[in-house]
């Protein structure tokens, strides 16, 4: 009795060796977040020059990878669900700033399948994003791009509203598509009809001031187009979203 749970002791201390070991590795990834946060920040100071803030904001992302890959070695692969939890908050933010850098560039929408690319360090990597932690951190880019919108009009920049405001409308319209369960995506979701709510007063004050051209909203608009295919279990699997972004 004694030798067997003396094996079990032996599990144990292991798996606490692990937490810790991933623990510091998050702490480590935390702060990049937090550099990460200070520079996509400036966006909002008037006269930021947006391109070299994403450049820098770029650079940073491409420097996060040394952790993943050391996240990859911090635990077995079959042990993945298990220890998953202690980084599923970071990884949020974390697709929340680089979905935000990668609007502020191209004025679209980082895919799934594009971040889960750029995370890729090499074929046989055990870390990845699951698409709820995406579409999670995605739940966050309405509110920053909501801020950006009154920010951008005390800039003077009466255009850039307009964009956010449909991009905004567009993406809610794209998770009204999924079926949600009353979890943290659906209390997630629930929060962009206010962002929405912000950026179409903004957007209504250009308007009736006549600060921005009135076809300016059809040259920005933005069409998110999403399609599910809904198993019989109902859950959403990566291969159930596909979302393309087109500017006309």
């Amino acid at each position: 009795m004694e030798r067997v749970f003396e094996s079990y002791s032996e599990l144990l201390e292991g798996d606490v060796k692990t937490k810790e070991e991933i623990r510091a590795i998050v702490r480590e990834l935390n702060l990049q977040l937090r550099l990460l946060t200070s520079i996509l920040q400036q966006i909002h100071s008037p006269g930021a020059k947006v391109e070299e803030i994403v450049g820098k904001a770029n650079e940073q992302i491409e420097g996060t990878k040394h952790f993943f890959q050391k996240l990859t070695a911090a635990f077995p692969p079959q042990l993945y669900h298990k220890f998953c939890d202690n980084w599923r908050p970071t990884v949020h933010q974390f697709v929340f700033l680089t979905c935000l850098s990668y609007w502020l560039e191209t004025s679209k929408l980082l895919s799934f399948e594009q971040i889960q690319n750029q995370f890729i360090i090499n074929s046989n990597q055990v870390f990845r994003i699951e698409l709820e932690d995406y579409l999670i951190g995605l739940c966050n880019l309405p509110n920053e791009l909501a801020r950006l919108c009154l920010n951008a009009v005390t800039a003077g920049n009466f255009e850039q509203p307009i964009r956010i405001s449909a991009f905004v409308k567009d993406l809610f319209n794209g998770f009204r598509l999924l079926n949600l369960k009353n979890d943290l995506l659906r209390r997630k979701f629930d929060t962009i009809k206010y962002d929405i709510k912000k950026c179409e007063e903004v957007v209504y004050d250009i308007s009736i001031r006549k600060l921005a051209p009135i076809n300016s909203t059809n040259q920005s608009q933005i069409q998110v187009q999403t399609q599910v295919q809904d198993d019989s279990n109902k859950s959403i699997e990566p291969s159930d979203l596909k979302t393309n972004i087109v500017q006309n």
